[in-house]
This record gives C-alpha cells, sequence and structure tokens, in this order.
C-alpha cells in the first residue's frame, strides 16, 4: 500500500491542461476563500489538515451522499466553498481557477505506473470538484471535463478514425437475467452507430452473458475497435443477486490462483473483497466477480488496442475504466456511482450519434454530456468520466451543438417497464408504479402532443392517470409523473395481498403507440418490503396520531415530571435545548426517558414473532423481505410486538413530542433511535463534514469504500457507517434498543444495548430519518391509525 509520503508526492504529478495552459498541482496553497460565516459553520470543526488521499475519500463519500442535501441551497453553498478551498490547497489560486472557467473544457493529466500509484487521484471525483470551484466565475456555462492518464510503457497512439467494429458485450448471469432487459439497448446502440443494415455482422457483434475466457476469445478474433460493456457492477449486482436469488446465493471469486464460491453477503460484506470491475457468468451458469484487470486482459489479447471501451454499469469510472487503459484500451467511459439506467442509455445513444463519421471522442462526448444536462431527470452531481490514454483535448472543441440523435422508425415510441409488486407505502407516498416510463420523439423539430392513460384495477374498483403531455425534446421522462389518486374503498380493500393489473395506453394522433395490460401483485396496507425499491418507505409505518401514541404520552406526562424533577415539565422537544448546552440536551435524554419509562411500566410488554404474511418464501424465489407490521395500537391491545414493531412505536412516540426519531435497519433486527437536538439532525443531513479517513473509511488501490450512491434523502445505507458511529460516538444521536422494553430493563440499559447492537459494521444495513423523510419529501403516516390489530 502506498505510503502518505507518496500519496502527497503523486498530487504534484497531475497537472490540469485547458488548450492554452497547464496548471500543475501540489504546489504551495494558494489564498483561502473569504471565511464563510458563523451561521455556515455552525457546530462544524475548524478544517484539517487535507491530503490526497482523504480529500478523495471525503468527496466520494460527499457526492456519493448528494440526495441528502442536493435540493438544499444552503448545503449546496457550503459544499461549493469547500470544493474551492480544496482547489486552493491544491495549488491552484481564483486566478488561475478564474481562467480554467474560461476555457471551458480542461484535462486532468496524470501518470500511471501501477494499481498501488496514486490511486487517490483516480478515485478522486475531479469532474464535481472542479466544476464546484468554477461555478462562480462560469455565469451558467458549461464546463468539459475529460482524464488523461499517461501509462507508463504505452505511448498513446494518435486518436484515428477506426475500422468500424463493434461488440456489444450484454452480461446478465445467473439471476440478472431476470432482472434487466438489454435486448433494447443493445438496438438503441447499434442504431446510433447507424449499424441497422448490418446483416452480415462485419460491424456489429452481440455476446450474451459471456464467461471470462469466452469474451477474450471474442475479442481475440473479432478484434472489435468499439465495445460497448452492459450490465452490473460487482457492488450492484451482487446485490441484485442476493435480492433476486435467496438469501443463500452464491458468487465466484478468484481468491488466490483457482476461483472460489463464497455467499454473496460475504462478498458484500467483507470490505477486502469488495472489489470494484463487472459480474460475468461463470463456468457453471452462476455469477463471477470479475476485476478491473481480468476485464483489461480479457479485452486486449495479443496486444488488441480497442479504440473505447464504453461502461454501462455503476461503479466503473473510479478504477475499472482507467486501469483498462493500463492494458491498452485508448480510451473508456465509466459512471462514478449510481446512475439512471434511461438517462445513462440515452447519454450512450448521444454519445454514439455524434461519434461518427468523425470519430471524435472529445466533440462527442461534450455533446452527449449537453444532451443530458437538457434532461428533467438529471440530478446535480453525477459523474461520467472520460479517460484516454491519448491527450484527447489539445485544441479548443467546437461549440457544443445540440444533439445529433438518429431517428429510428416514425413519430413516437414508449419504453416501459412497470413493476411487478407493490407494498400499498408505495402508493400511499406518490411512489412510481414503473421502474421505467419514458416517451421518445422523433419528429424534431415537432413537438408531439400525446395522451396518455394509465389505471389500475383492483376487484371493482379502479385508480386512473389521464393526461395529455407535449414531448417538446427528444424524450420525456413520466416514472415521477405518472401517480394514482387512492379512492377510500380501494384502500380499505386491500387488507391481503390481491393480484391487479396495470392498463396502459398511449396515443399520438389517433394512432396508438401502445396499449397493453400488465399483472401486479398489490400488498396489503400494513406490509412492509425490506428491498431496494420499496424498503425506503418504512417511515409512513411511523404513526404519531395513532390512539395508543397519544395514550402513551399522556401517560408518560407523570413520569416527565418526576424524572425532571419539576412539576411543571412537560415535552417540550428541542424548544430549550441549546447544541453547545450539554446539560440543556440531558433535559432532552430526560424525556425520552420518561417515554420509556411510560411504556416499560404502563404497556407491559412481550415480544412476540412477525404475523404471517403469505409470502411465496421458496430458497431461490422469493427473500423473507415482507413483514406485516402492527399499528401502536394494536400492540397495546395485545401487550406484545417484534423488534421492528417496537421500534416503530417508540419512534411514533419521539415524534409525537418533536423529537426526531431515526430507525436502525440490522441483519435481522431493527431499533429506534434519537437526534439529541435539531442541529445535529441539520449538519447531518448537509453533509458537511463527515469525518477523516477513520470515520469515511481509508482507501487503497484495490477497495471501493462507498459504492453506490444514496438512493433517497432520508435513508442512508452501509457505506454511511461510519458517519453513523461517528455521530453516536460524539453524542449526537442515541440509539435504543426497544426490545428490552420486554426484558423490563432501565433507560440506561436500554442504551447500552443500542450503542452494542451497532458496533459490528457487518450487521449494519441503513438508518432512515424520519423528519428528513416528513419534510420537505411528504413521506407521511398511512391512514391506519388504531387498525389492524
Amino acid at each position: 500500500m502506498e505510503s502518505i509520503d507518496a500519496r502527497q508526492a503523486y498530487l504534484k504529478r497531475i497537472t490540469l491542461v485547458t488548450p492554452t495552459q497547464r496548471y500543475p498541482l501540489g504546489g504551495e496553497p494558494a489564498t483561502p476563500p473569504p471565511s464563510p460565516t458563523a451561521a455556515d459553520t455552525a457546530g462544524v470543526k475548524p478544517p484539517r489538515k487535507v491530503t490526497l488521499a482523504s480529500e478523495a475519500m471525503r468527496w466520494t463519500y460527499v457526492l456519493r451522499s448528494r440526495e441528502r442535501w442536493k435540493g438544499d441551497d444552503r448545503a449546496v453553498g457550503k459544499h461549493e466553498r469547500s470544493a474551492i478551498e480544496t482547489m486552493h490547497v491544491f495549488g491552484l489560486s481564483d486566478t488561475q481557477l478564474k481562467e480554467i472557467a474560461a476555457a471551458g473544457v480542461v484535462t486532468v493529466e496524470m501518470p500511471f505506473t501501477s494499481e498501488a500509484e496514486g490511486w487517490a487521484g483516480r478515485v478522486f471525483p475531479w469532474e464535481f470538484v472542479i466544476a464546484s470551484a468554477t461555478r462562480r466565475f462560469r455565469s451558467g456555462r458549461r464546463i468539459s471535463i475529460v482524464r488523461h492518464l499517461d501509462v507508463s510503457g504505452r505511448p498513446a497512439r494518435a486518436v484515428r478514425a477506426p475500422a468500424p467494429r463493434v461488440l456489444f458485450v450484454q452480461s446478465q448471469p445467473g439471476a440478472l437475467a431476470s432482472v434487466y432487459q438489454l435486448d433494447p439497448e443493445a438496438e438503441l446502440v447499434r442504431h446510433a452507430l447507424g449499424l441497422d443494415h448490418d446483416e452480415a455482422g462485419l460491424h456489429w457483434r452481440v455476446i450474451k452473458s459471456p464467461t471470462l475466457a469466452e469474451l477474450q476469445q471474442v475479442v481475440a478474433a473479432y478484434r472489435p475497435e468499439l465495445v460497448h460493456i452492459a450490465g452490473c457492477d460487482n457492488h450492484q449486482g451482487v446485490r441484485l443477486v442476493r435480492e433476486h436469488g435467496g438469501a443463500r446465493s452464491r458468487v465466484w471469486f478468484r481468491r488466490g490462483a483457482d476461483d472460489e464460491s463464497l455467499p454473496a453477503a460475504e462478498f458484500l460484506e467483507t470490505p477486502d473483497l469488495a472489489i470494484d470491475g463487472v459480474l460475468l457468468r461463470a463456468d457453471d451458469g452462476n455469477v463471477r466477480i470479475t476485476s478491473p484487470d481480468e476485464l483489461g486482459a480479457a479485452l486486449t489479447p495479443g496486444r488488441h488496442e480497442p479504440y473505447l471501451v464504453c461502461l454501462n454499469t455503476w461503479n466503473s469510472a473510479a478504477r475499472t475504466a482507467p486501469l483498462l487503459l493500463a492494458h491498452g484500451v485508448l480510451a473508456a467511459v465509466g459512471f462514478q456511482d449510481a446512475f439512471d439506467d434511461a438517462l445513462a442509455e440515452y447519454f450512450y445513444e448521444a454519445l454514439y450519434s455524434n461519434l461518427r463519421p468523425a470519430w471524435n471522442l472529445p466533440a462527442a462526448f461534450e455533446h452527449a454530456w449537453s444532451a443530458l444536462h437538457s434532461q428533467p431527470d438529471l440530478g446535480p452531481g453525477t459523474g461520467i468520466a472520460l479517460w484516454a490514454r491519448a491527450p484527447l483535448i489539445a485544441r479548443a472543441q467546437p461549440a457544443a451543438a445540440a444533439p445529433r440523435l438518429r431517428a429510428k422508425g416514425e413519430g413516437v415510441q414508449c419504453r416501459i417497464k412497470p413493476k411487478k409488486e407493490l407494498n400499498y407505502s408505495v402508493l400511499h407516498n406518490h411512489g412510481p408504479l414503473f421502474d421505467e416510463f419514458e416517451l421518445r420523439n422523433h419528429l424534431h423539430p415537432d413537438k408531439p402532443l400525446v395522451h396518455v392513460l394509465v389505471e389500475l384495477h383492483c376487484g371493482s374498483e379502479q385508480a386512473r392517470y389521464a393526461s395529455a403531455l407535449v414531448i417538446d425534446g427528444p424524450r420525456l421522462p413520466l416514472i415521477e409523473k405518472i401517480r394514482i389518486p387512492l379512492t377510500a374503498s380501494l384502500m380499505r380493500s386491500v387488507s391481503e395481498a390481491v393480484q391487479s393489473s396495470l392498463f396502459v395506453e398511449v396515443r399520438h394522433e389517433g394512432r396508438t403507440v401502445l396499449k397493453d395490460t400488465y399483472p401486479l401483485r398489490l400488498l396489503p396496507v400494513d406490509q412492509w418490503l425490506d428491498n431496494a425499491h420499496s424498503g425506503q418507505w418504512l417511515p409512513s409505518f411511523v404513526l404519531p396520531r395513532d390512539p395508543a401514541v397519544e395514550a402513551a404520552i399522556t401517560a408518560a406526562q407523570r413520569y416527565v415530571r418526576v424524572i425532571r424533577d419539576d412539576p411543571t415539565a412537560g415535552f417540550e422537544g428541542y424548544q430549550t435545548a441549546d447544541a453547545a448546552d450539554p446539560e440543556s440536551l440531558d433535559q432532552v435524554d430526560l424525556q425520552v426517558e420518561a417515554i420509556w419509562a411510560a411504556l416499560l411500566h404502563e404497556w407491559q410488554l412481550g415480544y412476540i414473532n412477525p404475523p404471517p404474511t403469505y409470502a411465496d418464501t421458496r430458497e431461490g424465489v422469493l427473500p423473507l423481505d415482507s413483514q406485516r407490521l402492527r399499528t401502536p395500537s394494536a400492540i397495546r391491545r395485545a401487550s406484545m410486538g417484534t423488534c421492528i414493531d417496537l421500534a416503530l412505536l417508540f419512534a411514533a412516540c419521539l415524534e409525537l413530542v418533536d423529537i426526531y426519531p431515526v430507525i436502525f435497519l440490522l441483519e435481522g433486527h431493527a431499533l429506534p433511535g434519537y437526534w439529541r437536538h435539531h442541529d445535529f439532525q441539520a449538519q447531518y443531513r448537509d453533509v458537511v463534514d463527515p469525518g477523516d479517513a477513520e470515520t469515511v473509511a481509508e482507501g487503497d488501490e484495490r477497495r471501493n469504500t462507498t459504492p453506490g450512491a444514496q438512493s433517497v434523502p432520508w435513508k442512508v445505507g452501509k457505506s454511511g457507517y461510519r458517519e453513523l458511529r461517528k455521530q453516536i460516538r460524539a453524542g449526537r444521536l442515541v440509539p435504543l434498543e426497544t426490545v428490552r422494553l420486554t426484558e423490563h430493563a432501565s433507560f440506561r440499559e436500554a442504551m447500552r444495548a443500542g450503542i452494542e447492537a451497532l458496533s459490528d459494521e457487518s450487521d449494519f444495513d441503513s438508518v432512515l430519518d424520519i423528519v428528513t423523510a416528513r419534510r420537505p419529501h411528504n413521506v407521511t403516516p398511512l391512514p391506519i391509525l388504531g387498525e389492524l390489530g
């Protein structure tokens, strides 16, 4: 592993290059920007000494947590000032940043001799940090950022128009075959490159779910100049394998000289195994974890040097793409972390449509980025990296023009992928009914009027969405627009899982573009799915207005006066608390202790297993991720509940007295917690101070310490564990083991047990922040108060 001195020395070998200037990094720190206001820095530690590695880890974590802060202008401003500070520490002055902004295009140039050397420079999210640091000088103008990897011993050959031999690698091994349909993407790529009529396969070839050896054999024989890989990276892919293949699913992994089989969970939970790369098919038909080096060797047999490799996989920009260059690939494109599937396909469609006939890769990349930035569903901070062994931007590029997408067919087309199963809480919170719903306009420059009808059928009831929409661009995403209003009778009818259907009709100028009915399993109102799609709606099962919660707080009034030794005391939440005053924070703890005492002594709770779900739990069919949840009133009537029932009950009590609750989800367990002050919760939400290397996780040349990205603002997954532990150690966040209510334990014992439950990183799954879900995201309690008992 690199020493700290070597990491710092590598910074001096990185240069930012514009068409007219070179800006070496690693010099004396420039004058820092104006100090932020006291309001900006309240509760935030002063800036620490930074290194390239620590900044690479910090910015990677901040960027992958963008769902928490992206909609808050104040938080965005803080991160922009932090980016300026980072660039200053790296040796760039405001004058130089202004010059880079004026150039509008910059290459990050760095050397490569081995995977272990300079990994932090390759992992660092240059696109986001440079764009943020120069935003104040650009007045809304875009800046194009690409990366040049100067590979030792592999001189870059000149960029030239390659022979148009294209290989599309469609990788859906094992359980992933049922998750994605990649044939449409193959047709999109083929059409964008103008290869629709290559019936003989001279310039176009598809290989489906190859093994590593099969991929290498095809490349050696066909020698493609452009390779497009569609599938999953190791991190996302193994999670999907575990979710769809069952808890006992296994994957193949090369450890030492031979491949060996290991549980999918072991790969996800063992940091030393969680390497970047892509999933390919194993020799036995299952899933094989493939490293960037193995993939690079397979794509460059016999000194073959592909012109371009495009990776439509998550987590492919930091390590996979540059290591392909080290094996001989001339250029590669990858995604920094998570990326919307429809947007990814649109980006590559725009890239390929603008690539031929000149094969000016940087110009095509810039045009594709311009096309992407015009899309309404592109969120801030999304990163795409173009790596090249040649200095592809050696001169000023032509001004970005509108993307030149090749028309296919006529009129309007519809791409749709409805969900197969819906938790009722998704409908309640106006969540999406579709994984993909997109209208395509091939009538440029016309703006067609399209009529869309979506109906959800449940017995004799139906709920409808109908709208007339104008497609004023190449594509119109509708996932966030299509929402179903629920009637009371339909809502009350779902007491058990029912087989429903979803009818979709799309019409344009009297012509039917799409008309079909899709089966849909609608789960009952109290059933929660703990998976990537539905688990985020758990805050809707926190029911502060349930009559039993109000009764619990009424009973707790007596206890709070005794515990606080004040006959006038009550539940005022944070009103008298000061984040800088420990004594006032103790008063918040005493309010929580009073609730604990009331539930402990008044309710006399016991533990019970979850109610039946009647789901198909055969091994390999569905994971055991579905659970019926009890309301507080149901818990009160039965005087018993599961761990998650009790966690939701306690969270509801906290929310009613305006103390901000969270729910921790562990492997097979759940417990609540609370923020000791609203300022602590706000600072955590902004991700202003995620911590040093110990907190954010140290990196090295192989591991991706924070794969993926936060999917919704209120739910933080495994990559946020160390940041949460920091909050707990600092006394800002308090976990409680509510199962101890059934064991007649004291409040202090429950606090210690909560901390102990969160001591093992491998057990941690996620945490959901209830107040963030409530506002501004309107994840509201379900209308089942006092019911379902």
